[in-house]
């Protein structure tokens, strides 16, 4: 997608002047961890079709012959690690996003350059992981338990990628904007606007 800077910086000085001017709604818990959820609901399901699938495919003695009392562990241990990357990546944009008017939101053209290039993203983030989890299956010996750090490093992995994907549109107006969005959105600002 070509962008000119001054569609770019013009995007954002709309945003910013929108959330000055409105009366923007606080989002609730559901509307910021909404989103987070639907990922780690992606993530648990694909590990879990992994371990049923692995099981029926390479272990036909009964399920105490699969799980030792360890490995539940190492299944939480790799789960965890995964649901903290993704609630580290995912909840400062779930936080700020349902601030902004919809109207708004759905006319940016910043925001629909990176909501496309983050979807593109996810999308080949869960392939990737689907295709490491068939990987495991097919090699055994449990592997599939750790698909969990499989997830973890994957989306450092992407992050970084986004990252340099959309390095380029963010001259230093946008910039600047962005840490003025921020600023006006943290608690700590609207705690100093309440003194003053």
């Amino acid at each position: 997608m070509r962008i000119s800077r001054n569609d770019l910086e013009a995007d954002v000085e709309k945003i910013l002047l929108s959330l000055r001017n409105d009366n923007y709604m606080i989002p609730t818990n559901k509307e910021i961890f909404a989103p987070i959820v639907r990922v780690l609901l992606v993530i648990y399901t694909i590990q879990m079709l992994c371990l049923v699938v692995d099981y029926f495919v390479n272990y036909q003695n009964g399920m105490s012959a699969y799980f030792s009392l360890r490995d539940p562990f190492y299944i939480l241990v790799s789960n965890i690690f995964s649901s903290a990357i993704v609630f580290i990546l995912f909840y400062p944009y779930a936080s700020i996003l349902p601030c902004i008017n919809k109207q708004i939101r759905d006319s940016s053209t910043l925001l629909t350059m990176l909501k496309e290039k983050f979807d593109f993203f996810l999308r080949l983030l869960i392939a990737t992981n689907v295709v490491v989890g068939v990987v495991m299956v097919i090699k055994g010996s449990q592997l599939v338990f750790f698909l969990g750090l499989s997830w973890f490093i994957t989306f450092i992995i992407f992050n970084i990628v986004f990252n340099l994907s959309i390095g380029r549109y963010f001259t230093p107006a946008v910039v600047a904007g962005i840490d003025k969005i921020k600023s006006l959105l943290s608690p700590s600002s609207a705690v100093s606007e309440s003194k003053q």
